[in-house]
């Protein structure tokens, strides 16, 4: 799983065995180790307790919850992501995206490559 952070949205970008894992009612975790005492861990989990796309922050972890059927439709279609915007405040929102991993284009035989979506053959 590939985690953007830019200004005030995350995106985490998902493989196909990951995704397959969320699909069959797991979570998928990555971690960050900074240093021996420092690591930043940013988790995705399927969860019934959510009706929307939400994220929260806690001991340095970046947890993104998807409710059940949302992830159903993403792992049973060609819907290539899912987003929401959390509200913070009244001047403040949070954009969460989730997106299919594709074969990056410039960079096709790339381990990073090894287990991520085909391209679709439609043009954009």
């Amino acid at each position: 799983m590939k985690l953007r952070l830019r200004e005030n949205s995350i995106r985490l970008r998902l493989l196909q065995s990951e995704i397959e894992q969320l699909r069959q009612g797991g979570t998928v975790s990555e971690k960050i180790r900074f240093n021996e005492r420092q690591t930043l861990t940013y988790t995705l989990i399927v969860s019934a307790a959510v009706t929307k796309i939400s994220s929260r922050f806690e001991n340095a972890e970046i947890i993104v919850e998807i409710p059940h059927n949302a992830i159903r439709e993403w792992t049973t279609t060609d819907l290539v992501g899912l987003e929401n915007k959390q509200k913070i405040n009244e001047n403040l929102t949070l954009e969460i995206k989730l997106e299919k991993d594709f074969v990056c284009l410039d960079r096709p035989f790339d381990e990073d490559n090894r287990d991520a979506f085909p391209r679709p053959t439609q043009n954009c």
